[in-house]
């Protein structure tokens, strides 16, 4: 049964409807409802919270545990975060045309997934928030994040530098209801 909630729902290039909830992820194509079983290498089990597809076709998948998913070419890939670092759930994506993949958590603040490697930064770096329920990019270099704190603005060049160790914080434009 796909059940009574959609959590995630996103169309594809290819016209493809994919859906992900409590129950696991779906794809509606050519009049045919898939459900991604084991036997397609993806765990029935995962609550699917965000979709994202990226510049080179590649679908992401973000769930409850924890769990960064990649479904390209008819294979399943997942990434997580190092061991020892505390699970959140992965609850908003943004596939980056330079081949990131941003990850929004719920009080985890925000991840950057590149090269087979998640990292994140949080509050204790500068972000307002570390819970980030949507997440989108304006074309300008900027992402723009919701947050429980509101809205905040935050350059990609300084997250790039700071995620490759060229700068220790990172400075975001916050606006709340004020605002």
């Amino acid at each position: 049964a796909i059940g009574t909630v959609a959590r995630a729902l996103m169309e594809d290039r290819q016209g493809r409807m994919w859906l992900g909830n409590e129950f696991g992820l779906y794809c509606w194509s050519d009049g045919n409802l898939h459900k991604f079983t084991p036997a397609d290498g993806f765990s029935p089990s995962q609550y699917v919270l965000a979709l994202a597809q990226d510049a080179g076709g590649a679908i992401w998948i973000g769930t409850a545990d924890g769990l960064l998913w990649r479904y390209q070419s008819g294979q399943f890939t997942s990434f997580r975060l190092p061991p020892n670092s505390p699970n959140f759930r992965f609850w908003s994506l943004l596939a980056d045309p330079d081949g990131s993949v941003w990850v929004g958590t719920l009080g985890g603040g925000l991840l950057r997934w590149r090269e087979g490697q998640l990292q994140r930064c949080t509050t204790a770096d500068g972000l307002p928030s570390e819970t980030i329920s949507q997440l989108l990019a304006d074309g300008r270099g900027n992402l723009w994040a919701g947050s429980r704190a509101g809205i905040f603005s935050v350059k990609r060049s300084a997250l790039t530098a700071f995620f490759e160790g060229q700068a220790d914080s990172i400075f975001c434009r916050s606006f709340g209801l004020s605002d």
